[in-house]
């Protein structure tokens, strides 16, 4: 591939997954926060440094009191870690609920479709070097920016899924870049030789 093709494709792939990105948010905007609801029940039910707090008060955080030190133990006990983990499963229930969370999630499923689609389609272009390699590379640029994108939904999304939603984009970049790539080449070295 020549000079100008590469810049063609780094262009396109570039351009592509701008366009992606942007038009997605310009068409499907994200909810606005409500900073009303910002408070969840998680923290009134699950204040774990509550007791904390309290004992810090009670020695009007005095920093040189030898009872200062003993206020922060708490967070060694096993009542204190069953507490936080207690939140944090309140609190991604909570944030699953949340329009923001579901924003996200449509969003990331979006953006994973329209990249495999644009490496599908840039696979099948590569007759037309330049072009075919830049919308593979777009689609490539989609997907790795629908995991930024949405992190907030990647985040919750189980590890497991996670590793099949990756292994599945992999495995189709390996068995489409085969297929239309190294099968033609080496179907052309067979006919040579």
């Amino acid at each position: 591939m020549g000079l100008a093709r590469v810049f063609l494709a780094i262009g396109i792939a570039v351009i592509l997954a701008i366009f992606i990105g942007y038009g997605l948010y310009t068409i499907y905007q994200p909810p606005k926060y409500d900073y009303s609801q910002s408070e969840n029940t998680c923290y009134k039910t699950y204040n774990c440094n509550k007791q904390i707090e309290d004992c810090y008060t009670s020695i009007n955080h005095n920093y040189s009191s030898p009872e200062y030190a003993k206020c922060g133990e708490y967070r060694l006990t096993l009542d204190y870690k069953a507490c936080n983990e207690n939140y944090d499963k309140c609190n991604e229930e909570y944030t699953k609920q949340t329009p923001q969370y579901k924003y996200y999630r449509n969003s990331f499923f979006i953006l994973i479709a329209l990249g495999i689609i644009s490496i599908i389609i840039g696979i099948l272009l590569s007759g037309l070097e330049g072009i075919g390699s830049g919308v593979m590379g777009g689609g490539i640029l989609i997907v790795i920016y629908s995991l930024i994108y949405t992190w907030q939904y990647w985040y919750h999304l189980n590890r497991y899924l996670r590793l099949i939603v990756i292994g599945i984009v992999l495995i189709l970049l390996i068995a489409l870049g085969y297929w239309k790539f190294e099968k033609k080449r080496t179907d052309s070295t067979v006919r040579a030789g």
